[in-house]
């Protein structure tokens, strides 16, 4: 058994599908000729092939060679059950009396079972039980023939009893059913050509679909696509002989067609086509991102058949990719994160691709890493030994040593951090002199002089992407303000709202500047496959914080805000 490599899955699913569709098509094509050239014979030739069928079917089934007899049962007696004369069931006479002697009888009670009951598997008899299986597989493989027979009756073909009759019914003896036929066949041939040309981009074999189609189907009712469709793959494989004669036909007998117009402004029709896609995608994004991912997913497949990759963004995929991460299913995550890279390379997220690419194949190793690692107490009066710089795998195992509890009376406390003063040409606060009330814990206090959190206020974001987002910031604030520590908090205020606290500053100036150039680096740097809809920035003090964590006003936090800080908030 072959092994797909990760990068190659999504393209061997793609083909996959695609072939199977194709395999699909081609089968309803084979029935209904089949089932065309059976109705096409002399009737005599017709009969005698379908008594054979019928024999070759009764066989499998157990039945009897010859049809079920519905004349004389071998009893003619038809006069009033009371006076009926008793039956000895062990008598010597006549074998035609006795009803297990009578096949008559016995076919016809056994046909009237099964047309009320359908198959019953005689699970009793333990011997019989593997026969009775393979003959019921046999039965559904030899159900094609009859299913191939079939024009989509609601009793199930298993229990309707066989019949010559039964199976003449089925073929396309009449106009309405040849004309039943040939749509079958026209569409199985241009879901082929479609298959090869949009899934596959085999352009030569969907040519021959397509030419096929419009030789045996002149003018059928979807000439109009068939012929754009061969006009686009002439065009792809440099046919330009044949692509002109087909535009030519398509001006003739389509000349207010869309197809047409689409030819003569193809920049027009791209527009169109974008104006089309697009809000499905984007509502595809949303879904993801606020944790519908069944639905998402389902979505997104309906979508690609339609579209393929057209469509597809880098951070699109990098939240699908997200997705599969956090489900553990990381070759398929592997397979969307490569697309970025083969799709949109040199962009900003194909980096991150393949870094989250590179994270995924050692995800064993980093994880092994991480269990073996091992914490000693060190003896008393012993140092924090600096581990050496590198990664986890060059390092090896790593002996973190923690000193002895000393006497907390003997530690110096950290001093309070002064306020820090703006610079004299630094953007100065507009504000209202600062209350001197205390707070009552049920309204929003000013006081810029305090410690402040900068939080990232989230709507309708799943807490997978909350924790990928205070992952992008913990390497945003490593490379940035690597000589200072912020923590990340994260804190849902409601059921929508999910908030990520960072700090804390000294003040709501430190605060507004780590702000101001979070928010600039957010889009394009630190999460840009989250939408800009779905997330915005605050700063807050813990007093604050608390306020808000009590009366889940986040609208009347951000007025005071606004009212507080000019030019800072919206």
């Amino acid at each position: 058994q072959s092994i797909i490599d990760p990068e190659d899955l999504a393209d061997f699913n793609a083909r996959k599908n695609a072939l199977s569709s194709i395999a699909a098509a081609q089968l309803v094509i084979k029935r209904q000729d089949s089932l065309q050239k059976i109705a096409a014979m002399p009737e005599a030739e017709r009969t005698a092939l379908l008594k054979k069928l019928l024999r070759q079917l009764r066989k499998e089934q157990g039945l009897k060679d010859e049809e079920p007899s519905f004349g004389n049962t071998g009893n003619s007696y038809t006069g009033n059950q009371a006076n009926a004369p008793a039956v000895d069931l062990f008598s010597t006479g006549n074998k035609s009396d006795w009803y297990f002697s009578n096949t008559a009888l016995k076919t016809r009670g056994f046909s009237e079972f099964k047309a009320k009951w359908g198959n019953r598997p005689n699970t009793d008899n333990w011997q019989r039980a593997a026969v009775i299986r393979q003959q019921q597989g046999q039965g559904r493989n030899q159900g094609a023939l009859a299913t191939q027979l079939g024009n989509g009756n609601a009793q199930p073909e298993e229990f309707r009893p066989l019949s010559l009759d039964g199976l003449k019914e089925k073929l396309p003896l009449t106009t309405e059913k040849i004309k039943q036929s040939n749509d079958s066949i026209l569409h199985a041939q241009f879901e082929i050509g479609k298959a090869l040309q949009d899934n596959l981009e085999a352009y030569p074999d969907a040519i021959s679909a397509y030419e096929t189609l419009e030789n045996r189907f002149p003018g059928s009712s979807i000439e109009e696509e068939t012929l754009f469709n061969l006009y686009y793959c002439y065009k792809k494989v440099g046919d330009i002989q044949k692509m002109n004669d087909t535009r030519r036909l398509l001006e003739t007998k389509y000349s207010n067609s869309k197809s047409l117009a689409i030819i003569r402004n193809p920049v027009a029709a791209d527009t169109a086509r974008k104006q089309e896609g697009t809000p499905i995608y984007e509502n595809i994004y949303n879904l993801f991102i606020e944790g519908r991912f069944e639905e998402a997913i389902a979505s997104k497949r309906a979508a690609d058949s339609l579209y393929g990759k057209y469509y597809w963004s880098p951070q699109l995929l990098y939240i699908e990719a997200v997705y599969y991460i956090q489900q553990r299913n990381d070759s398929v995550a592997i397979s969307v994160l490569n697309n970025i890279n083969s799709l949109y390379a040199g962009t900003p997220m194909a980096g991150k691709a393949r870094t989250l690419v590179d994270v995924l194949s050692r995800r064993r190793q980093i994880e092994e890493y991480l269990t073996n690692l091992k914490v000693e107490m060190p003896k008393e009066d012993s140092v924090i030994d600096t581990a050496p710089v590198g990664t986890p795998m060059e390092q090896g195992p790593v002996v973190a040593r923690i000193p002895a509890k000393t006497d907390s009376s003997n530690l110096k406390q950290p001093a309070t951090p002064a306020v820090r003063q703006p610079a004299k040409d630094s953007v100065q606060l507009a504000v209202k002199k600062p209350t001197t009330a205390p707070a009552t814990g049920t309204s929003f206090v000013f006081a810029p002089e305090q410690p402040h959190f900068v939080a990232l206020v989230m709507d309708k974001v799943d807490p997978v992407y909350v924790g990928e987002a205070k992952n992008a910031f913990n390497r945003y604030n490593r490379e940035k303000y690597y000589n200072q520590t912020i923590e990340i908090t994260p804190l849902e205020l409601t059921n929508d709202i999910r908030m990520m606290l960072m700090g804390n500053f000294a003040n709501a100036i430190d605060a507004l500047d780590y702000m101001e150039k979070a928010a600039k680096q957010a889009p394009a740097d630190i999460i840009p496959w989250m939408p800009a809809a779905k997330y915005s920035f605050i700063i807050i003090t813990a007093g604050n914080l608390e306020v808000l964590k009590n009366n889940k006003d986040l609208t009347a936090y951000r007025k005071f805000l606004v009212q507080n800080f000019k030019d800072k908030f919206k």
